[in-house]
């Protein structure tokens, strides 16, 4: 099993807390999902070893089939136009839905996107990267939002 380095696993906890445990209880369960229909329970420590085993893959070369669906949807739900491509206030709309503020989507988006809008390539690229980068000041490292 890959292992996840610090900073690694501190993004993929932001990810825990900040999109799938809207009740800080520590678990994610069916009422944190309720819009996504899941009912299994999953804790912190099972949600690493799941992003562990998917590290591992990534690194042999390929996103697993669930990782892949995944990435594309969360590239279609920011892009709110279906035009292909999210824009700073696509991006905004989104990450302010899960409490980050108005300027750090906008530090985060010029971090992210060099200035232009970002293609479903690009996404894929700094979805790889922020979970495989132990540079925090990788571009990817801000798809999120600046807090790291």
């Amino acid at each position: 099993m890959a292992e996840l380095s610090n900073f690694q696993e501190n993004k993929i906890s932001k990810l825990f807390t900040m999109l799938y445990d809207s009740n800080n209880d520590g678990v994610i369960e069916k009422r944190d999902f309720d819009i996504y229909l899941q009912d299994a329970k999953i804790t912190l420590e099972e949600w690493l070893r799941m992003w562990r085993d998917c590290l591992k893959d990534i690194e042999a070369g390929e996103f697993p089939a669930w990782q892949k669906k995944y990435m594309d949807l969360m590239f279609d739900v920011n892009d709110m136009s279906g035009d292909e491509l999210i824009d700073m206030e696509e991006y905004k709309t989104f990450l302010t839905q899960f409490g980050v503020s108005q300027d750090e989507c906008s530090v985060a988006f010029s971090k992210i996107s060099g200035g232009s809008d970002i293609t479903r390539e690009q996404f894929a690229s700094l979805w790889r990267g922020y979970l495989t980068s132990n540079d925090k000041e990788a571009a990817a490292n801000f798809l999120f939002g600046t807090n790291q």
